[in-house]
């Protein structure tokens, strides 16, 4: 018994090493939902050739006007890339600049600014270098048009200027301020010596932006407020204009304005108008207005929009709908690549949430150019249907839910959608959980086509990413302040806890055989003394009332520090021991002791030992028991791994995976395949022998 065990885990071991993981996708999709595109260019003379950053899944590019796309920065694996801003060298496409980390929904993982001299076929770091833990992120590069020696770069409170080429850099503005500060990077045409800085703040420089001056307090607003949401310029050859949105006082209302300045004279703006039917966020406003024509303005917000009264008003040049093929809402970057003469045919390249678009004649009608390989899903969890056919659903940040089956991908857009799953025994039947409209509860019968109704809602439940697990006699348990517990086709859900002063279970594991053993786990960290209720299980849970027994008493084993200050982001059940399980722990906000968070306990939570050896900074998302064996396996925002009781340390479980997030993790028993819902890099099966 004890060989047969033993080559069962040797053959195990050998073959997670060398398996390799398949991209299922989305990979094309004849709507633009396959995720955000945050930054964007072009090579100068050639709108064939395109440059996009994703949110978290690094840069990619096409060479065919969006036919096709390769990602181009995986060769970069020293971490999983965020690509909040990207530039190539003017007059040198083979030169790319690139900025990485994203404050956006999660702190994503920046390196400072890479650098690659041949395309994106290998970079290099440059002057600006964080450590993966460091939180600091490198929000924005520029080259400036001429002198491609210089070039400016921002992060959280700093502006960096280098003039070699990016191998140095100094620091000409330290500031402390808000997230978000700066957004954007812009050289006046008109004036080649001016560099303006955008963002919550605007600031100015005329020497090549050796120096800079802060020029928000000279922007005349029509109230006491003092914070400005967001700022950007356009240029004409006489005048500078300013649009930006500012708050009043008591931060209740705001206002839009769009001010001018003559050339060089920054210190004395008017303002010009108060435009109307703008929608713009903290983190998107784009601006142009014609040096032709003054009266012709662009906007970029969650449209894109266009004014013919100098900024009075402004239209939206495309809606959105579900079924949008063409263009998404939520204008992240644009590149006016040139206005026409009558106006009619300026070209606009966009990246938005749902990807890349174009348009030729301004804005009348826009080109979606996903095309084919742009896989930059950003999955916030999955569900696997026991079947012998590969069967998944997803939920998307911004972009629904996603199914697949027979090869084929369906969506339905509900704005951010969240974990799904299969009811028990089916191919068809599921429920997901949506930020977006009504229900937040929602339930498919056709395998992801359509979602809707049909599951009750929790009362007083909030919208938005909640914690649930679905038993194989059909009991699913939720979590929000509360625990509540729906039998399958029932009317309504029965709240089995009565928690006080706690609140945000942030996770809820039930055994896969018993159905009355529960863990659940509260997000809150605390900072006094005494460990505090976090961890509760129960052995009753199909009972009226439940009994929940607080194991946080027993912290102390666990190394009481960890267990205050962070979040329990994930628990795996041994399906064959009630008593042996692992909790996950999330980033503490020092990364002092990187190792200890994840822990192990034989004996129902009341001794722990610390089971990370081999885990590096990277968060834990999601633990995982394959059922009836002794292989735990670990989705982090690094990749996957994969430890048994005899290895001493986890090591990365397959091949061919890219540095990504993986958020959700699930097996199906009968085919035997891992799949994976990444964030940022769409979903990954891997077949096993297990």
């Amino acid at each position: 018994m004890y060989f047969k065990h033993f080559l069962f885990l040797f053959f195990s071991s050998l073959f997670a090493q060398n398996e390799t993981w398949k991209n299922i996708g989305p990979l094309e999709h004849e709507y633009q939902n396959m995720g955000i595109i945050h930054t964007v260019d072009y090579e100068k003379g050639n709108l064939n050739h395109i440059i996009a950053g994703s949110g978290n899944g690094g840069l990619w590019e096409t060479k065919n006007g969006g036919k096709t796309w390769g990602n181009i920065s995986d060769s970069y694996t020293s971490a999983t890339i965020g690509a909040p801003s990207v530039c190539f060298e003017p007059d040198n496409p083979s030169t790319i600049y690139l900025a990485t980390g994203l404050r956006m929904y999660e702190d994503l993982y920046g390196v400072g600014l890479l650098k690659s001299k041949n395309g994106g076929q290998t970079w290099d770091k440059t002057g600006i270098t964080f450590d993966i833990a460091n939180p600091t992120h490198t929000h924005t590069v520029a080259v400036h048009p001429t002198k491609p020696s210089i070039v400016i770069a921002t992060s959280d409170n700093l502006i960096f200027r280098s003039g070699n080429y990016g191998t140095t850099f100094d620091t000409t503005v330290t500031k402390k301020g808000l997230r978000y500060r700066y957004s954007k990077i812009l050289f006046n045409p008109y004036n080649i010596k001016e560099v303006y800085i955008c963002g919550r703040e605007l600031w100015y420089s005329k020497n090549y932006g050796k120096t800079f001056i802060n020029l928000t307090p000279f922007l005349p607003v029509g109230n006491d407020g003092t914070n400005f949401e967001r700022i950007t310029v356009a240029f004409t050859e006489k005048h500078t204009y300013a649009m930006y949105k500012h708050w009043d006082k008591n931060e209740k209302n705001f206002t839009y304005y769009i001010s001018t300045t003559k050339r060089q004279d920054y210190k004395n703006w008017t303002i010009q108008s108060n435009p109307k039917n703008i929608n713009t966020g903290y983190w998107y406003m784009e601006f142009y207005v014609n040096p032709n024509d003054v009266s012709q303005m662009y906007c970029g917000d969650q449209l894109m929009r266009y004014s013919s009264d100098s900024g009075k008003t402004f239209k939206p040049l495309h809606y959105y709908t579900p079924a949008t093929t063409d263009i998404h809402v939520d204008i992240r970057d644009s590149k006016l690549v040139g206005w026409s003469k009558d106006g009619q045919s300026d070209t606009i390249l966009i990246g938005n949430d749902g990807g890349v678009s174009i348009s030729y004649n301004s804005g009348k009608k826009w080109q979606n150019l996903n095309g084919k390989g742009l896989s930059i899903a950003q999955f916030h969890g999955i569900g696997v249907a026991q079947s012998k056919k590969d069967i998944y659903i997803g939920g998307t940040q911004d972009n629904g839910y996603f199914s697949y089956r027979d090869g084929t991908w369906n969506n339905q857009i509900l704005g951010d959608a969240y974990d799904c799953a299969f009811f028990p025994n089916s191919e068809n039947e599921g429920m997901g959980l949506s930020f977006g409209g009504y229900p937040a509860i929602h339930k498919t019968i056709d395998t992801g086509k359509i979602w809707g109704g049909g599951i009750p809602t929790v009362n007083s439940a909030k919208y938005g990413a909640r914690p649930f697990s679905i038993q194989p006699n059909g009991q699913v348990f939720i979590g929000y302040d509360n625990v509540f517990r729906w039998q399958i086709g029932a009317k309504e859900w029965q709240k089995i806890s009565d928690f006080n002063n706690i609140t945000n279970i942030k996770t809820i594991t039930t055994h896969p055989k018993d159905s009355n053993f529960v863990i659940l786990s509260f997000q809150n960290e605390y900072w006094d003394e005494n460990p505090k209720e976090k961890l509760y299980v129960s052995h009753n849970a199909l009972a009226e009332k439940p009994v929940w027994e607080d194991i946080s008493k027993y912290a102390k084993t666990l190394n009481s520090d960890m267990l205050r200050w962070r979040e329990i982001s994930s628990v795996a059940i041994d399906s064959r021991d009630i008593n042996h399980f692992w909790i996950a722990l999330g980033t503490n906000y020092s990364n002092s002791e990187p190792n200890y968070k994840l822990f192990e306990t034989k004996d129902g939570g009341k001794s722990w030992k610390n089971y990370a050896e081999g885990i590096n900074e990277y968060r834990i998302n999601k633990l995982y028991s394959i059922p009836s064996t002794d292989i735990l396996l670990l989705g982090s925002d690094d990749g996957v791994y994969y430890r048994t009781p005899e290895m001493k340390a986890w090591e990365r479980f397959g091949k061919n995976l890219p540095k990504c997030i993986v958020k959700d993790l699930d097996y199906n028993t009968i085919t035997k395949k891992i799949v994976i819902g990444t964030y940022g890099r769409g979903i990954w099966e891997l077949q096993t022998n297990f």
